[in-house]
């Protein structure tokens, strides 16, 4: 019998002994490798989380799960039992109690589902990579820009200050100017009224003098 079941896969053992009834893989084959062992679990069993991309999350642990390994291999067969046993422990524990004969065990199930996980690492380390590139592009760029832009900004709102702090001053200055002009118009037409009043008085007194002169000293 080990003989019988060596090379073979996980699930087509299950099927040899009967634990698993294999499916018309031509109704439903194209669906069944689309997806990554252990979907249904995963994605499923867990609550929904805000704001998580599912498809992303499928092609995440599609990417996890394409090496094949004791852990890939085990979810697989797991997953092809859900038609058979709904429950998820227990489909596990079938699972696996039909998978130790053939020297599975637990501590090989998690060293590949380490590495599953070191493949999902890969992936980070080349989304952060590619994510570094677009900051550099949409952001570590734009705020070089962004800043430079604040700084002449505000550079030019000091020279503005100081414009229009002069632009006060010398609006000060030409009132001051003004009201001094005024001012002075006001002396020197006060000064020419008095002046022209003094003037024609004076005038006036001469012209009366002379009348008088006239008048008085003829044939004297």
């Amino acid at each position: 019998m080990a003989e019988k079941g060596k090379g073979r896969s996980l699930k087509d053992r299950l099927v040899d002994m009967g634990v698993l009834v294999e499916k018309d893989e031509s109704k439903g084959g194209a669906q069944g490798s689309a997806s990554a062992p252990g979907l249904s679990a995963s994605t499923g069993a867990a609550p929904a989380a805000g704001g998580v991309d599912r498809d992303l999350l499928k092609q995440l642990l599609a990417a996890a799960s394409k090496e094949t390994n004791e852990y890939t291999e085990f979810m697989l067969s797991a997953d092809a039992m859900v038609g058979v046993i709904p429950d998820e422990t227990t489909r596990m524990r079938a699972a696996f109690v039909a998978s130790k004969p053939h020297g599975l065990t637990l501590e090989k199930i998690l060293a590949g589902l380490a590495s599953s996980k070191r493949v999902l690492d890969a992936k980070r380390g080349e989304f952060e990579s590619v994510l570094s590139q677009k900051v550099d592009a949409l952001v570590t760029s734009k705020q070089k820009q962004a800043d430079e832009n604040r700084r002449t900004i505000d550079s030019k709102r000091q020279q503005l200050s100081q414009l229009q702090a002069e632009v006060t001053s010398l609006e000060q200055a030409d009132a001051k100017l003004r009201a001094e002009i005024s001012s002075g118009q006001s002396q020197i037409e006060t000064a020419k009224a008095n002046f022209v009043a003094a003037y024609n008085a004076a005038i006036t007194v001469l012209a009366s003098n002379e009348a008088k002169l006239r008048t008085q000293l003829r044939g004297a």
